[in-house]
């Protein structure tokens, strides 16, 4: 393996951010973090190079969360980090709405189960491919894409319902 000092100035605020959207706790997320890195330098003779580093530490890093939650029976986070801030302010109203909006899928994305919410926190907030989620997870291409779809079915009917609450 690289040096692992480099790979961990490398990786470490993507696992970081990975835990903290997966755990919704700042404390939570940087105790993660760090055994997820203490996990990776006790195994590293077990990787393979079959896949980059960063795909084997996101990988570490989920079962980390996953037992986490197991250990604690959390079933919720409270948060995930915030979208991008615009670089352009337009008005107050707008930006109170665009909050409003992160809030509402926080909250739809906080109401999934653990399962889906982590593929729709590595698809969507983390940006990785099918095979680099596929990589991390060992499922298949298959259950990721329905798992996905299905959390997406979940989320837009938490929206149509506060839609028909409001009118």
């Amino acid at each position: 393996m690289e040096d692992f000092e480099q790979v961990f100035r490398d990786n470490v605020s993507r696992i970081y951010r990975l835990s903290y959207q997966y755990l919704g706790n700042p404390d939570a997320a940087e105790d993660a973090t760090q055994e997820t890195f203490l996990r990776a330098l006790r195994s590293e003779k077990d990787f393979r190079h079959s896949s980059e580093i960063s795909t084997w530490l996101f990988r570490i890093a989920v079962n980390v969360c996953l037992d986490g939650i197991r250990q604690n029976k959390r079933r919720r986070m409270e948060s995930l980090h915030s979208l991008p801030e615009p670089t352009v302010r337009y008005s107050a109203q707008e930006d109170l709405e665009k909050l409003d909006l992160q809030r509402r899928v926080r909250i739809a994305v906080n109401a999934l189960p653990s399962q889906l919410r982590m593929l729709v926190v590595l698809r969507e907030f983390e940006d990785l491919s099918y095979q680099e989620i596929l990589s991390i997870t060992g499922l298949s291409i298959g259950t990721i894409s329905s798992r996905l779809n299905r959390a997406r079915l979940q989320i837009a009917r938490v929206f149509q319902n506060e839609f028909r609450r409001d009118l």
